[in-house]
């Protein structure tokens, strides 16, 4: 217990106890034998929590317990409620409760937006007693509007015209500055605390949004449809590869064409792999597209000649993309590579057509020994979206 004690460490003489609070969540507890006041962490129950007898005072020591929506940074989880207690703090936190206080609170306020630079990369390496160093600092926050730091600048702006103004008995125009600060002070907020959760929220609001589409559609047979759908939500697409993938355009020319400048072959999308910049060809046909022709002896099926197509298909794009890379990259804006180039076919849809073990055994056999192309389904693409919405919302999978 003496690692959680606060120096000069004091023990009750009659009890033992620590008359020092200690470092930890503990309790303020009176004791019997000598009368004085004793600090002292139990065990609940079964080993859980802490425990509180009668008469006890539970203290919680300053930075004990870390708030924040960022599990990394919390160290203990909000309910629904709390959630609302935390944000009405962070809005509400060093607000004047009297008219008198309002110059308190514009010094807290100003003190926190100086804190955000102070601990700001953005000052790296610059002399801020110095003119020139001033000038730099505000060149980086033009090019950095996106940061709390911004926001903190305008957190100052807004206290410095709120001041002025109330000095000069400018009270409507004291009103309009207030306004921008206080709505200053709420972006710098959301950029520090909230942004990132938010975002969270949103991301899988989109993914379940994108599922819905999947299970509406899954009879849907028209191609244009499930273009138009990956190229609205690029982040399907970016769930079948091992390295994080960028949409680089779709209906994309890779090539072709002859000499009187007929031809010419479209892929639907062109990926990139996000670091090394190499090209992913994706052809995209529907989860009505047969993955299995007949059968044709001893339990072997064979691969429908529309899969057979969009391997030949995707292939030929490949070929094309390969030589003539030297000239579209030269007339493009985008920077890519095509390194042998990854090729992709989404189609069919395996639940619906892949059922016995003849049938499963014979469509793993053929894409697992295709060397050029991957070939996955719209269930096990879908099914990847809700394992990822599933480790986002932190179930167990």
């Amino acid at each position: 217990m003496a690692d959680f004690i606060d120096s000069p460490i004091e023990y009750c003489k009659q009890c033992g106890q620590s008359l020092v609070p200690l470092k930890m969540i503990h309790v303020k507890r009176p004791c019997k034998e000598c009368g004085q006041s004793f600090y002292i962490f139990e065990l609940g129950e079964n080993g859980q929590g802490m425990r509180i007898r009668e008469g006890d005072q539970p203290i919680i020591p300053a930075g004990v317990i870390r708030l924040s929506l960022d599990f990394t940074q919390a160290n203990g989880k909000f309910t629904r409620e709390g959630i609302s207690w935390f944000a009405q703090m962070l809005f509400f936190q060093d607000q004047a409760s009297t008219p008198e206080e309002l110059s308190l609170t514009l010094d807290k306020y100003h003190d926190y937006a100086i804190s955000v630079w102070e601990s700001s990369p953005l000052i790296e390496e610059l002399d801020l007693n110095s003119e020139a160093g001033w000038i730099e600092f505000g060149n980086r926050l033009q090019e950095n509007q996106n940061s709390p730091e911004w926001w903190a600048g305008w957190v100052l702006k807004g206290i410095s015209q709120v001041r002025e103004n109330l000095e000069k008995g400018n009270l409507e125009d004291a009103i309009w500055a207030m306004n921008i600060l206080t709505n200053s002070r709420a972006m710098l907020i959301f950029k520090q605390v909230l942004e990132k959760t938010v975002w969270s929220g949103y991301m899988i609001s989109n993914l379940k949004n994108v599922l819905k589409i999947w299970q509406d559609n899954k009879d849907n047979s028209d191609e244009e449809f499930w273009q138009k759908t990956f190229w609205e939500n690029s982040i399907v697409l970016s769930q079948v590869f091992s390295f994080p993938v960028i949409l680089l355009e779709d209906k994309a020319y890779v090539g072709g064409k002859k000499i009187d400048d007929k031809g010419g072959n479209l892929v639907d999308f062109i990926l990139a792999n996000n670091l090394s910049e190499n090209t992913v060809l994706v052809e995209i046909k529907t989860p009505k597209t047969p993955l299995l022709g007949s059968l044709y002896r001893g339990g072997v099926h064979n691969i429908s000649s529309e899969i057979t197509g969009a391997l030949l298909q995707v292939s030929n794009y490949k070929d094309s993309l390969i030589k003539d890379y030297h000239r579209l990259k030269s007339e493009s804006d985008k920077s890519f590579y095509a390194f042998n180039p990854q090729c992709l076919v989404i189609a069919g849809t395996w639940q619906n057509e892949v059922i016995n073990q003849d049938q499963k055994k014979s469509f793993e056999l053929f894409r697992n020994g295709l060397k050029d192309v991957q070939i996955i389904t719209y269930d096990e693409l879908f099914r990847k979206i809700e394992i990822l919405i599933d480790l986002l919302e932190g179930k167990k999978i």
